[in-house]
């Protein structure tokens, strides 16, 4: 992230610094900014931190009924474990391609609309968690149930198509606010491992169950944001842009945690959890692009 930092105070450096010494050499020739333009775009992309829910709740067990007078105790035990609140964040580089088309309106005023996609070298985002819950079973003795947690998120493309409304602070220099929809390619993974700790009545317990859920798509959203461009010639223009892009929540399904270990003493340890994830897919972009203006 420090990297993607310097990278981006770079190039806004250079950026804001021709800025200024085109404002105090002037512009010979009045910009136009009205008609098509295409260009590229380079910057950094950071996601925010995005919570991510795992919920559990008890389908089946073994009731007493059957002989099996644990099956509650342990299933309620493992629902506590599985439940978990993790933030995720990360940041990578970002850089892609635009198309837009501007015109000009009482010449201060600038309306227009643009389109782009970008990948993203976003590293997936990474989680692991551990916790044990300590209970009695019906007997009343101490015992233990591990769960571990990995949680892995990624982004792999960035689009939007936005409007945007800018105002000439003079010919060359335009600022405007942009906002429209946006979409992308996103994932997420959780891998979940329960296992009976060691238990302290010494009946030598050692198995473990797990769950695993996956969810993939292009996700549809929205965004906001505002640039400041530059047009230091006729047909050649340059920014600097933020977006906010949310691509909205998502509830998958992960798969059930089922014991079924069998003790010498029959099978007082069975039950079955349903198990989902909830998470969210936002983030921030900071990026610089080079326009052509087909004028």
């Amino acid at each position: 992230m420090q990297k993607i930092a310097l990278s981006t105070l770079i190039f806004t450096t250079a950026f804001y610094g021709s800025v200024l010494h085109a404002g105090a050499m002037g512009t010979t020739i009045a910009p136009m900014w009205n008609g098509f333009y295409g260009g590229i775009n380079l910057g950094g992309a950071f996601s925010s931190s995005d919570p991510l829910l795992i919920n559990a709740h008890n389908v089946q067990y073994c009731p007493n009924t059957m002989g099996c007078s644990q099956g509650l105790a342990y299933a309620t035990a493992a629902v506590t474990g599985t439940k978990n609140k993790s933030s995720l964040a990360n940041a990578g580089f970002i850089g892609g391609g635009q198309l837009g088309f501007n015109q000009t309106l009482q010449s201060h005023y600038v309306v227009g609309f643009e389109a782009d996609i970008q990948g993203i070298s976003e590293s997936n985002r990474k989680k692991w968690s551990a916790s044990a819950v300590n209970f009695n079973d019906n007997n009343g003795d101490p015992q233990i149930i591990n769960t571990n947690t990995a949680i892995v998120q990624g982004t792999d493309f960035l689009g939007t198509v936005r409007g945007h409304l800018g105002y000439l602070i003079n010919p060359a220099f335009l600022l405007s606010g942009t906002g429209g929809f946006a979409y992308g390619g996103v994932r997420s993974q959780t891998r979940i491992i329960q296992s009976y700790g060691i238990p302290q009545n010494t009946n030598n317990l050692d198995a473990n169950w797990r769950s695993v859920g996956y969810y993939a798509n292009t996700r549809l959203g929205w965004t906001v944001g505002g640039s400041f461009a530059w047009m230091p010639r006729p047909a050649w223009s340059a920014k600097i842009e933020y977006l906010y892009y949310n691509l909205g929540s998502v509830i998958y399904k992960d798969g059930n945690l089922i014991n079924n270990f069998i003790t010498p003493y029959g099978p007082p340890y069975y039950f079955n959890n349903a198990v989902s994830s909830t998470t969210r897919f936002d983030g921030h972009v900071v990026r610089v692009g080079v326009n052509y203006h087909f004028i």
